[in-house]
C-alpha cells in the first residue's frame, strides 16, 4: 500500500489512541488470520461438510452425524488440528490430500 488517506491524529488527540502496529503489518496479519482457519473450513466443505452456524469464535460444520467446530484463530495449532481432523473420522493423509487440491 503506497498511499492512504487515513489520518489518526484526531484519534490520538481525543482518545489518546496510538497505533501499535503499522498499517502494512496489520493488513498482513489480517490476511494471515483469514488464511489459516479458512483453509481448514475449505477442506471440510470439500469433504462434504456444511457450515450451519457460528457460535462465538467458532464456525460449526455438520455432515451426517458429525459436528465439527472450527475455531477462527489466527493459527490452529497442531494438536487442535489433529482433533478437528479426527472428529469426522478423517485421516491426516485424506486431509492433506484435500488441502493440496485447494
Amino acid at each position: 500500500m503506497y498511499h492512504t488517506l487515513a489520518d489518526m491524529r484526531r484519534a490520538e488527540e481525543v482518545l489518546g489512541f496510538k497505533a501499535k502496529t503499522a498499517l502494512r503489518e496489520g493488513v498482513k496479519r489480517l490476511v494471515d488470520y483469514y488464511k489459516h482457519w479458512r483453509d481448514v473450513v475449505k477442506v471440510l466443505v470439500k469433504a462434504g461438510f456444511q457450515p450451519v452456524r457460528q457460535k462465538g469464535s467458532h464456525l460449526i460444520l455438520v455432515k451426517n452425524e458429525y459436528i465439527v467446530p472450527v475455531p477462527k484463530h489466527k493459527e490452529i495449532k497442531r494438536g487442535l488440528l489433529l482433533e478437528i481432523i479426527a472428529e469426522p473420522a478423517m485421516t491426516k493423509e485424506q486431509f492433506i490430500k484435500l488441502l493440496n487440491e485447494l
